[in-house]
């Protein structure tokens, strides 16, 4: 009797072990495609994090299937529904608006396609879907960064050309520097005005704030597009550097290129081609189980570039826009669970 027992529980294991690898089956590499979902093919930002999206996936062979939603909503949905017609492996998406990230979470919840956001600012996770993972720059921590740097090589009150006073990422900048600023004591924030992200109205903001009587030594631009249109209205006034400096965000190669040359005083590098290369690997992570990033925030790497990091740049400091191979390095050095995959 025992013996038919122990044959019988060997017989019901045989049974099982099959269903378990059907439900755990996760297609070869070559057969997989991934959908990247972004707002638009119109600027530099969106072209480099797509890119380097599928630089990482060409690496492992697998297609990635590019669904400009061009600032529509309708178009937006109708590119999540795409997503789940064609039965997809994964689907990194870059929501335009504050909302689609949750509704792209709710209707692939149970269609065992991971979702990956990056750029929501933390804000996907507020609106009470499960996400896979979250992919940001933590933009308060580059606030803190300009305010330490201020603090450390400049004597004088500071001004903001923002970008835009409703877009999270200006908002935790400036809040950032201005607590922080707060805290060390040493400079102060006398203004703030917005430019829309708009060469020309940060321009015009410039010429104001320096006709405006305001005694300040900093002027910190949101965006290196916008800083090239500052830094032009100084040395048209013959005031650049001094007494106004001038710093910024990005590290687009313009922009490291004007802090080389002295026009600017310090950028923060924020890539988003490693942007790009990372969300690949945590949805790719995700599909094939290997790691687990339920309704986390993961942060990109960011470095604070000055004149000296120019000679001789190192590209973990000064970090490539655009596909590269350091963007391997950098993966598997701040997220060592990535490794090998």
């Amino acid at each position: 009797m025992k013996r038919l027992s122990v044959l019988l529980a060997l017989l019901l294991c045989l049974t099982f072990v099959p269903t378990v690898l059907a439900e755990s089956n996760v297609p070869e590499d070559k057969d997989m495609v991934f959908a990247f979902i972004i707002p638009s093919l119109d600027a530099n930002w969106y072209i480099e994090i797509c890119d380097s999206f599928t630089y990482a996936a060409e690496e492992r062979g697998i297609k990635t299937l590019i669904l400009p939603s061009d600032y529509d909503v309708d178009k937006e949905v109708a590119n999540i529904d795409l997503c789940i017609t064609e039965g997809v492996d994964g689907v990194c998406m870059f929501s335009f608006n504050e909302n689609g990230a949750a509704l792209a979470a709710k209707k692939l919840e149970g269609t065992g396609i991971p979702l990956v956001v990056p750029d929501s600012v933390g804000q996907a996770l507020n609106k009470g879907a499960d996400l896979a993972a979250c992919v940001d720059f933590d933009w308060e921590k580059m606030g803190h960064m300009y305010a330490e740097w201020m603090a450390e090589n400049t004597t004088g009150d500071f001004v903001i050309i923002t970008g835009n006073f409703e877009h999270y990422p200006c908002i935790y900048v400036n809040k950032g520097m201005e607590e922080r600023a707060k805290e060390l004591g040493k400079n102060k924030l006398l203004d703030i005005r917005d430019a829309d992200y708009t060469p020309d109205k940060a321009a015009a903001a410039a010429e104001d704030l320096i006709n405006g009587g305001l005694e300040f030594e900093t002027i910190f631009v949101m965006q290196e597009e916008m800083a090239s249109a500052v830094v032009r209205v100084l040395k048209n006034a013959g005031v650049l550097n001094n007494p106004y400096k001038v710093i910024t965000q990005n590290g687009q190669d313009m922009g490291i290129e004007m802090v080389k040359n002295g026009d600017l005083q310090m950028t923060i590098s924020s890539s988003p081609g490693l942007e790009g290369y990372i969300c690949f690997k945590m949805l790719y992570g995700l599909r094939t189980g290997k790691v687990n990033y339920l309704n986390e925030q993961k942060m990109v790497p960011i470095a604070q570039v000055t004149q000296a990091d120019t000679v001789n740049p190192d590209p973990k400091v000064v970090i490539p826009w655009h596909r590269n191979e350091i963007f391997k390095d950098l993966c598997e050095e701040f997220f060592p669970e990535l490794k090998g995959i």
